[in-house]
């Protein structure tokens, strides 16, 4: 009998569906890379575990260290070993707890302390220690962080490294009288951080918006609680990016709106027309703007008339005629128009358009480009008819774009999560209508990126997550625990 190659070991020892009694077998192989695979598996039990993590290969202790199977005795042992990456590996993994990593707060490695310093899980006393550390990475790292107190913080406020003081800054924990020292801080970047402060009170932003630096005043200029005689000054300001600051703010009235529109700078006439509260008015000028991107905004924009939308659907741009072809609002005779374009990205918009007419269906489907037969396979308008046609197609890409359909039976998202191609599968796990039958099919995947997608699912179930919890890859179980606690917070 062929002796298995070390490869097709490496495949069992990583996967899921592997029994334990076949992972004790593997996890005593000669190859230290099928050792590793076991130590990663989320069907290794903790007693394996506790047995890797004396094994003689670092990188198999390091795949231990994060396993969430690991025991809180195996994860206390890994925390004194001298490798540094699985000492952080302890630190990171889920199911360790903080009384066992809070003890490296003195750690001699860095990697170690700032860890600690960004994880949101540790210890009041710990961040308090961090607080004080010596290198300034450090700091920062407990200044930005949320669970950090506001005491701690306020202390912090006053250190000597502005990057230290720019995260204190920026951080939502932070208390009132805390940012208003820091608004008069020495350095823009920490006033810079206070301007866009959601807490920064309305006194604190008049100050601010006399500041020297145009970029702090843009950071006033956007903020939702600015006064509207502060808006208005900010609106005049001699700085473009400050005047496009106030074109943002959605409490801009629609008179200064007006004016912003008719503003010198391309930019803010630009993010003018993006302010979903600028009028009519304001729409029918920009409309004829000489910048084609100031057009083009128009042109997506649901509050522009018939009339407006027929003009830019003729404009000479293909950039203007692509947006009008996407807009949701254009009529079906502009639609019919632009699906005839010379230019294929119009022809996309027409495709993708949430509105456009099933009459069109046919011709975009068997159009030229590919682009544009995927966007109307992926339309949510399109047929269950034309969905189950399209999913025996010989295109991947088209099978793929049919499975981020909205709309597309639930027997056909069953086929395709069986689909032999890894991207058809992906784009399945990620679809809004898969149900949690479908979804629990796709958990056992090879693919660690459709398992991804599972976790992240909305109709995810919690018996999936706690799956997903222990798994292989490190980015599928920090999704699922992540999805796992908006199931119970506590």
């Amino acid at each position: 009998m062929t002796a298995e190659s070390k490869a097709a070991r490496r495949r069992r020892a990583y996967a899921v569906t592997t029994s334990v009694s076949e992972l004790e077998a593997l996890s005593v192989d000669e190859s230290s890379e099928v050792r590793r695979g076991v130590a990663v598996n989320p069907s290794a039990p903790a007693g394996l575990l506790e047995v890797l993590s004396h094994d003689r290969s670092v990188g198999v202790r390091r795949a231990v260290s994060e396993n969430p199977n690991a025991s809180s005795a195996t994860l206390e042992m890994l925390s004194h070993l001298r490798d540094w990456e699985t000492r952080v590996g302890v630190i990171l993994n889920p199911s360790s707890s903080p009384s066992v990593w809070n003890a490296l707060v003195d750690d001699e490695r860095l990697d170690v302390r700032l860890a600690l310093a960004y994880h949101d899980r540790s210890e009041l006393d710990t961040l308090d220690r961090l607080a004080v550390d010596p290198v300034k990475g450090v700091r920062q790292g407990v200044a930005g962080n949320e669970a950090t107190r506001p005491e701690t913080l306020v202390a912090l406020s006053r250190d000597e490294e502005a990057s230290v003081r720019r995260a204190v800054a920026g951080n939502l924990r932070t208390p009132v009288a805390c940012l208003r020292t820091l608004a008069t801080d020495e350095h823009v970047a920490v006033r810079h951080e206070i301007a866009y402060h959601p807490m920064t009170p309305p006194d604190l932003l008049v100050l601010l918006g006399r500041d020297d630096s145009s970029a702090v005043r843009r950071g006033v200029a956007r903020h939702c609680a600015i006064t509207q005689e502060l808006l208005y000054l900010l609106a005049h300001d001699e700085s473009v990016e400050v005047r496009e600051g106030a074109a943002y703010n959605p409490l801009t009235p629609q008179a200064l709106l007006g004016v912003l529109a008719n503003d010198l700078s391309a930019d803010v006439r630009l993010t003018a027309a993006r302010n979903p509260r600028c009028d009519l008015i304001s729409l029918q000028r920009l409309a004829l703007d000489e910048s084609a991107e100031v057009r083009s905004v128009v042109g997506s924009c649901c509050g522009a008339t018939p009339e407006i939308l027929d003009r830019l659907a003729r404009d000479p741009v293909p950039l203007v005629r692509a947006k009008v072809a996407l807009n949701a609002t254009t009529g079906q005779l502009n639609l019919e128009q632009l699906a005839r374009d010379v230019e294929q990205t119009v022809r996309y918009g027409v495709a993708a358009n949430p509105s456009c007419p099933s009459e069109l269906f046919a011709s975009l489907l068997g159009d030229s480009n590919r682009d544009v037969r995927q966007a109307m396979a992926s339309n949510a308008r399109l047929t269950p008819e034309l969905a189950v046609q399209i999913s025996f197609d010989e295109d991947w890409e088209m099978r793929a774009a049919v499975a981020r359909c909205a709309s597309v039976p639930v027997s056909v998202l069953s086929d395709l999560a069986s689909d032999k191609v890894v991207g058809v599968r992906q784009a399945t796990a990620r679809n809004p209508s898969v149900t949690p039958a479908i979804l629990e099919r796709l958990a056992a995947d090879v693919n660690f990126r459709v398992r991804f997608n599972v976790a992240s699912h909305t109709a995810v179930t919690i018996e999936i997550l706690d799956r997903l919890r222990r798994d292989c890859s490190s980015g599928v179980r920090e999704m699922a625990e992540h999805r796992r606690r908006e199931f119970d917070p506590s």
